[in-house]
């Protein structure tokens, strides 16, 4: 709350990278001892798959702020949401194989039969 106060929109973000982090960090050890991957194995599989989604992500969306700053929460919801679909259209194209793709529909399977 500090950093939203003192820094506005980037205090938002700041916190959010700080409060990802430190999840990410407590999830990635316990991915690693689930799955028996080590820690190599896991940037592997896990982290290089996404760096080129989440590098176009990040480009276009430095890009929108260059030519369109945000100055409402409402406009960093709507770009955030055109980024997440962007990675995932990336992600999908680039970062995930057959199986991958397969285990990703049958979630959406599930998800729409149980509403």
């Amino acid at each position: 709350v500090a950093v939203v106060h003192r820094f506005g929109l980037i205090g938002v973000a700041l916190a959010t990278l700080v409060s990802t982090v430190v999840v990410s960090v407590i999830l990635q050890g316990r991915a690693q001892r689930q799955y028996e991957i080590g820690f190599f194995g896991f940037y592997k599989n896990v982290v290089l798959p996404s760096l080129l989604p989440g590098g176009l992500m990040a480009g276009a969306m430095l890009g929108w702020q260059w030519l369109h700053p945000i100055g409402s929460l409402w406009e960093v919801a709507v770009v955030e949401a055109i980024g997440i679909a962007f990675f995932w259209a990336v992600l999908w194209l680039t970062g995930l194989d057959g199986a991958e793709r397969e285990a990703v529909r049958e979630r959406l399977r599930r998800f729409r039969r149980r509403r």
